[in-house]
């Protein structure tokens, strides 16, 4: 998951003005197993969250997941072992 993935602030609206976030990330999440050995998992695409904004910088705005994020196991990229459905996020500034 070494890949650049861009994130963008683009305004919709001048007159009042109105804008789009789109925050795209990757990141990698490890599980420890009860007596030993732990488990790696890595977004299989980039987790997107997205919000409409009325200001800038965003001032207390709710981020949503644009859509569920799959989790596979570090070393098998084809198998899925967990899936992020819901991921509620507050934006309050830069």
């Amino acid at each position: 998951m070494d890949e650049k993935v861009p994130s963008t602030v683009r305004r919709t609206q001048v007159t009042p003005p109105k804008y789009e976030l789109h925050e795209a990330t990757t990141f990698t999440m490890t599980i420890e197993q009860p007596g030993g050995g732990h488990t790696v998992l890595v977004t299989k695409e980039p987790m997107v969250l997205t919000a409409e904004l009325t200001s800038f910088p965003p001032q207390r705005v709710q981020c949503t997941l644009e859509k569920p994020v799959e989790l596979v196991d570090q070393k098998d990229p084809t198998k899925v072992l967990a899936v992020i459905e819901d991921f509620p996020v507050m934006v309050n500034g830069l």
